[in-house]
């Protein structure tokens, strides 16, 4: 294994470097690859998570992203379907680089180089796959939300989800979460279908959820151009960690006096909002390299989360929907958070004030008139 190889591979992820210096230790055995593509459907989706009639027409979009003359190394097996056939397990299983490349007859230096330039192609294509509602999509989104829960104007659910991290060997304290472990953060809104509509990811797991959303483009575009994203009647919802406003409603307090209205308004909010927790679960649950990224660079671990995204998309796009009993139904009651001080950034001179800030001030009076309104137009809940 040449040297760059070698060294990208150890820099990337956390392989043990013995196994992999010494070229004479790794013996390739022959694997026919291309009986993964023979397999019954239902096999072959337990396995890579997508038909193979959808495998071939992820292959081909994914062929044009790659640029198939900048051959680095001579001894690299440019079949793209294997090459896919190969990311798709490194995602979709905990597996070590070293038992892939022994399953598909390969080096791990030669698995790590096509995964590498898969999740780029796919990070390449996230501008087509992670798109926000255009008007008639929102028009068509609230209504189904309308029907499904009662809830009035929604076109999708924000939160933040985990993705835990080895310890970073620079600077790991950021990252160091309020459940002990080290993480990043995707930040996402999903809409009633479980597709991703925006992800913002990258930010260190010690940073609040409601501090990572005034961090992202997300924010600002809603706060500067609100039109263009969300008609005055349409907003997202997210939960209490975020600062409420006209575009993001988010549930009342329980101080323990709510009455009956703002009960069944946070009961309807949490119904409405749980499509992308059902979405971060689907996500973990087909792509679970999620659950645990072995990576010592932030940057790839990023570009992995977002190749992940990006598939998720592409298989709903295309159908590919999970059984309701594959998807997790994570939120099972109204989460309704204590008030924690979120919003005092004062340690941080990036992030003004929420309460001097003009444009989060007047969307938060906004906001607070909007969800009176809907506490008022929405039907009571049925007792059972």
């Amino acid at each position: 294994m040449e040297a760059p190889e070698l060294w990208a591979l150890l820099t990337l992820f956390d392989t043990d470097e013995d196994e992999i210096r010494d070229p004479v230790i790794w013996e390739k055995i022959t694997v026919n690859v291309d009986e993964y593509l023979h397999m019954s459907d239902a096999a072959f989706k337990l396995h890579f998570r997508m038909t193979t009639d959808v495998f071939e027409l992820l292959l081909h979009d994914i062929a044009h992203q790659l640029d198939d003359d900048n051959r680095q190394h001579t001894d690299v097996d440019y079949n793209f379907s294997h090459m896919l056939l190969m990311v798709l397990w490194v995602l979709a299983t905990p597996d070590s680089f070293r038992s892939i490349a022994l399953r598909f007859g390969k080096t791990p230096g030669v698995v790590h180089y096509h995964y590498k330039r898969i999740i780029m192609a796919l990070c390449d294509m996230s501008d087509t796959l992670i798109t926000w509602p255009t008007h008639e999509e929102r028009q068509v989104l609230s209504r189904a939300v309308l029907r499904r829960t009662g809830f009035p104007g929604v076109i999708g659910a924000l939160d933040g989800c985990h993705i835990n991290i080895i310890t970073p060997r620079v600077n790991p304290q950021p990252y160091f979460n309020r459940k002990h472990d080290h993480s990043i953060v995707l930040q996402a809104v999903a809409d009633c279908n479980l597709l991703f509509r925006d992800v913002y990811v990258g930010q260190p797991g010690s940073i609040h959820d409601s501090r990572v959303f005034r961090r992202s483009p997300l924010c600002a575009q809603l706060l500067n151009q609100p039109g263009q994203y969300l008609d005055n009647d349409q907003h997202i919802l997210g939960d209490g960690a975020y600062i409420l406003t006209d575009k993001v409603l988010t549930p009342f307090r329980n101080n323990g006096n709510l009455n009956e209205h703002q009960i069944n308004y946070n009961c309807r909010h949490s119904s409405a909002r749980s499509s992308v927790e059902r979405a971060f679960g689907a996500l973990k649950m087909k792509w679970r390299r999620l659950f645990y990224l072995h990576s010592w660079n932030i940057e790839y671990a990023v570009m992995t989360i977002v190749a992940c995204v990006c598939i998720h998309n592409y298989l709903r796009h295309q159908g590919q929907l999970e059984d309701e009993a594959d998807v997790p139904q994570i939120i099972q009651e109204p989460e309704l958070l204590p008030d924690d001080g979120i919003g005092l950034d004062v340690d941080h001179p990036d992030v003004p004030l929420e309460r001097d800030h003009p444009l989060l001030a007047e969307a938060r009076r906004l906001g607070i008139e909007k969800r009176w309104d809907i506490v008022g137009r929405l039907p009571p809940q049925q007792n059972h």
